[in-house]
Formats: C-alpha cells, structure tokens, sequence
C-alpha cells in the first residue's frame, strides 16, 4: 500500500520578506506569512541557503557552509531582549523609497551597527550563553578566525596572508591571534548566537503549527572562505594552496561556454578515507536547522565536470567521477533516513539516474522545462512518477508569468492547450485572479507527484520583474522582495482548495517531536514576542517622527 504523504510547498527566501529595514527579517513578518502558510495548509515553505553571502550576494557562494547570514537577525527581537531601546531601534528603519528589493549596501552597515551596539550591553550571564553554544558548534571558531583575520589583512584572501602560520592554518600561530583578538572573536561569536538563536525560535513557530521547514544546501563551498582555509586537505589543491581543477558545467543549449562557477573540487579520496566526516556534519548540522534539505547539483555526487584551474571558461573540462553510493551507505551508517531532495537538473545520465534510484532520494522537475525542445516528454506532468518533487519554476528561472511571455506563438498555444485555458482567456493577466498561473497551480497540484512547489511569485501573480537569480549574471540578483502589504491581502482562498481538492493538506509534523527550548523557556520567548507587537507600534511611531 502507497503511504506517501502528498506535500505542498511556498519557496521564498528570508530576505524577500516585506519588513522594515530593507530586507526580510526572522521578525513579525516571518510569523505572519507562517500564519498564511497555515491557512493555506501549506506542507513546507522552502528558504534559499542561510549562509553568508559571497560575490554578488548570492547565497550560493558563501564564506561558511555553516554560519548564518546575520542580515536576518531582527533588531525589533533585541528590543525585546532589552539590548537595544525602541528609540535606536526606529533609526535603524530603512527609508529608502524602494521597498520591493534589497538594498545590499545599507543591509551590510546597518545591521554591523546595531549589533555591535546590542553587544555592549552582554552582561556575563548572557555571554555564558554563547560560550555554551560556541562549544556546541565545531566549526564556530575555526569560522571566526577566519573573520577576523580576513578583516585584520584588509580583506585579503586568504592564501594571500602575508602570516605562513595563519595563512596554514597552525595551531600555534592562530592561538596566539586568538589571545590577542579575543573582544572581536567574541563578537563574532555573538552574532552567529543570535542569529540560531532567533532562527530556532522561528522554525519552532512554524513546526508547531504544522508548516515544515526545507532548506537548501549548495553542493560546494567557496574558495576564499572558512571551510576550504581550514580543511585544506579535503580540497583539490597544490603545495602553494592553489586549486587544481574547479567546478563547473559544460556547454549545453543554454550556455555555449558552459558555466564557470570557480569553486575548487573535493579531495573524494580523502573523504573516503575520513569516513566523510565533513560531509556528515555538514548534514547533521543542515538537519537540524531545517526539516529536509535539498542538495543543490545533486548530478555533482555521481560524476562532476572538472575545468583546469588556469581555464577562463568551461568549455575543456572532463567528467570525472564522485563518491556515488558509497557516501550514501556511509551517510546511513551515521544518521540513518535522511529527509532530501536531489535538485537533479541539467545533463542527467543513466548513471545519475541510477544513483537516484538507489540512493531512494526523490528527483526534481520543472513545469516550464517541460515545454522547452531541449528537454523530453517525460518532464510533462502526465509523465511524472509518485516519487517527484515537481515545481512551477525555482530561483533560477523567469517567474512563470514572464516565462509565458516569452514563449513563442506555438510554445504558447501548446502550453495553454495542456493546461486547459482557453485561448480567449487573458494569459497575461497578472496578479493572485491570473487566470493562467491558476492553471498551472492547479496541473501541478492535481499530478502523482507526492510533492508540488512553486515560488511566491506565482501564488502573487507576478512577472518577470520580481526574477530572484539569472543565471551566469554576476551582479543584480537575489535583491527581489514582496511589497508591504502583499502577503496581508494575499487571498490564500484558491491555494487551501487545492490543497483539499488533490488531498494535499495534512500538516507538516516533526516525525521526532523535536522542540529545542524546554516548556519555561517556550513561555519566556512567547511573552517577548507578544510584547513586539507594542514594540512595533512604538518604533513605527518613532520613525515617523524622525523622517
């Protein structure tokens, strides 16, 4: 008997949220939009990865594949925390006219100052706390040395660290820095304490309510970051701390040079004869901040395409193989079951077909793949099997209205025939009554496959304008953001009937009962939270009189 649970699923990152200080926050509107989630009967919302963002901001290149981005950490929870006052509180709000995107810039200095300022006001008993949770955490220290001898040399890459000692990761040579950086060591501790602090908080809000959390989990880790600095043997580099070979994927009908993504390749054999150690960590780490992960460039664990280092595309790479299986038993062995999706996408073969099959983790599709020549028939939703995880469209496509746009006449017709929308329709009609996003929703949601998923863009009906990522574009991505107001008036009416239409409504639960603050703990942070809502109508007072 078939007992697969059929899933729903809202992909939207932290950072679109609306809110006041010029990007998403763990604050009120996160609980506000798990509470639209929950009258949805929404299953999961999905987040982008919460590492801290590299080049171009993308949370896909990151110094860390554990810390947490900070630009998350709500100042209005610190007022509640009695670490910041309303009054700082309000001059941190963004004033800035354009409240549908990111302002990176402001972000990066805002938020430095009011957590800076909230540290100062750490008594012991609170800094007893962090330290308690810094040992908790292997790799927190290792992250904040890198931090703070980056900063020391102005921002140097780290290989390019004029101390050998430190540029080599010696023991002697980082515990001397340690001493003689300790204030700012702590800082950076701090912060990383807040941020899984809030995060916790929230993801308890939403899986008490019957709403999942899914992560993302990027398959490789950024050259100038903690992770490669401090595990250097695990990385594909020469005796001077150069990589090799890098990452990337070849030509293909989207790309003539394929993609150059630069990251440097796992030393597998290394790996291997470690037990996979890092990789485990990384995962049990990834299971606990969310419910399920998905593992980005999963195709990456059967066979990789290696480019020569000293390469500028990557046109000449080879495939070379990846640990398969043998990291999957090995996964097994230490954490059992685990809860993921493979985002299996691209240049799929037999071999990487065969890996999912055997690793029993659910592949991807995507409906507007599905209509592109490039692909094949069986990315059409009648051809979906039960074991599926099937969206309209990710980050890193056109929102599905800008998509149909840019369809031409036949691609069009077609599509519009499959879905069932009359040609005299108005496709292009935007917004949450779009008579053509209401038609996917519902072919996707009607399918086999036990899990169905699209970006808030389509549920809110919007085009090509509020796109989060293109692809292979370096710069003005990942800024998109909903406008205030949109989620409130966001009518979840059509969505809670699908959900109980195609039997898609049962709440997420967390199959261990997990609950990480014990009951007096749970009553402290509630009585916060409900003092936030005086704290918000004190700070937008506050910032009116101070514009």
């Amino acid at each position: 008997m078939d007992t697969m649970i059929r899933e729903n699923c809202i992909l939207m990152h932290i950072s679109s949220l609306p809110g006041p200080f010029g990007i998403g926050t763990f604050g009120l509107e996160a609980r506000m939009f798990v509470e639209k989630l929950v009258e949805a009967n929404v299953t999961y919302w999905q987040v982008l990865p919460f590492t801290v963002p590299g080049k171009g901001n993308s949370p896909y290149s990151s110094i860390s594949a554990f810390a947490g981005n900070p630009w998350f950490i709500d100042p209005r929870l610190l007022v509640a925390d009695g670490l910041l006052t309303e009054q700082e509180c309000a001059n941190f709000v963004y004033r800035g006219e354009n409240q549908t995107a990111v302002d990176f810039d402001f972000v990066k200095l805002n938020n430095d100052y009011y957590l800076r300022l909230a540290y100062t006001r750490m008594n012991s008993e609170k800094m007893g706390e962090v330290f308690h949770f810094v040992r908790s955490q292997s790799w927190l220290h290792d992250f904040a040395l890198f931090v703070v001898i980056q900063r020391y040399f102005n921002g140097m890459s780290w290989w390019e660290w004029p101390d050998e000692g430190l540029r080599y990761h010696r023991v002697e040579a980082l515990n001397k820095f340690a001493e003689e950086h300790t204030s700012e060591l702590n800082y950076i501790y701090f912060v990383q304490w807040l941020f899984f602090r809030q995060w916790q908080d929230l993801k308890n809000y939403a899986n008490e309510r019957g709403v999942g959390i899914l992560g993302d989990l990027p398959l490789y880790v950024a050259r100038d970051g903690s992770d490669v600095w401090s595990n250097s043997r695990l990385f594909d580099l020469d005796e001077n701390l150069e990589p090799v070979e890098v990452a990337g994927v070849p030509p293909d009908y989207f790309t003539w040079d394929g993609q150059l993504w630069g990251n440097p390749l796992y030393r597998w054999d290394v790996m291997e004869h470690e037990e996979y150690k890092w990789w485990i960590e990384r995962l049990r780490f990834s299971l606990e901040l969310y419910n399920r992960i998905r593992i980005d460039h999963f195709r990456g664990l059967e066979s990789y395409w290696a480019v020569p280092a000293s390469h500028t595309t990557a046109r000449n790479g080879v495939w070379r193989k990846g640990p398969g299986m043998k990291l999957f038993r090995t996964i097994e062995r230490h954490l059992g079951d685990i809860n993921v999706i493979a985002e299996d996408l691209g240049d799929i073969t037999d071999e990487v077909r065969q890996l999912i099959s055997d690793s029993g983790i659910p592949g991807m599709k995507v409906f507007q793949f599905a209509f592109d020549p490039y692909f094949n028939d069986q990315d059409l939703p009648h051809r979906y099997k039960r074991h599926l995880c099937v969206y309209s469209g990710t980050h890193d496509n056109a929102t599905t209205l800008g998509w149909i746009k840019s369809c031409n006449d036949d691609e069009r017709r077609y599509v519009l025939d499959y879905i069932g929308l009359s040609h005299e329709v108005d496709w292009t009609q935007g917004g949450q009554e779009s008579p053509f996003l209401n038609a996917v929703l519902r072919t996707l949601w009607s399918s086999v496959a036990f899990f169905v998923a699209a970006p808030i863009q389509d549920f809110l009906g919007y085009d090509d304008t509020a796109r989060m990522n293109i692809p292979g574009v370096p710069e003005g991505n990942w800024g998109f953001r909903v406008p205030p107001g949109a989620l409130g008036s966001w009518n979840t009416t059509y969505l809670k009937r699908l959900n109980l239409l195609y039997g898609r409504n049962i709440p997420y639960k967390d199959p261990l009962g997990a609950s990480y603050l014990s009951d007096a703990e749970k009553e402290m942070r509630r009585r916060q939270y409900e003092r936030l809502y005086d704290v918000e109508a004190t700070i937008k007072a506050l910032a009116n009189l101070n514009k």
